[in-house]
């Protein structure tokens, strides 16, 4: 199970999800936007954005591939997973 990177952009702030693959299903290791990995590859890697309840927990991922410009995120925008380990959405650290 190796560690993979999407990233979410938001103004000047590159936010970078870690993730891993738990029998199709995501397990966030972090979320934050200090991590360098997103700022440098961002055009490489896949574009997530998390799914929160009303108390802030991220109960699923939307993962599509990178497209530049386009912030539009409509219901066929890519794939939804659930998370394994939900958390509050600012409690995700490495």
């Amino acid at each position: 199970m190796s560690l993979q990177f999407a990233t979410h952009r938001l103004i000047d702030s590159v936010w970078t999800l870690g993730f891993k693959w738990v029998d199709g299903k995501v397990e966030i290791v972090s979320y934050d936007r200090e991590n360098p990995v997103g700022y440098e590859h961002e055009q490489d890697l896949t574009q997530a954005r998390l799914i929160d309840d009303d108390n802030r927990i991220v109960t699923h991922v939307k993962l599509r591939k990178y497209r530049a410009f386009d912030y539009g995120w409509y219901e066929d925008a890519g794939e939804t997973f659930e998370v394994v380990n939900p958390q509050h959405i600012f409690s995700y650290s490495e």
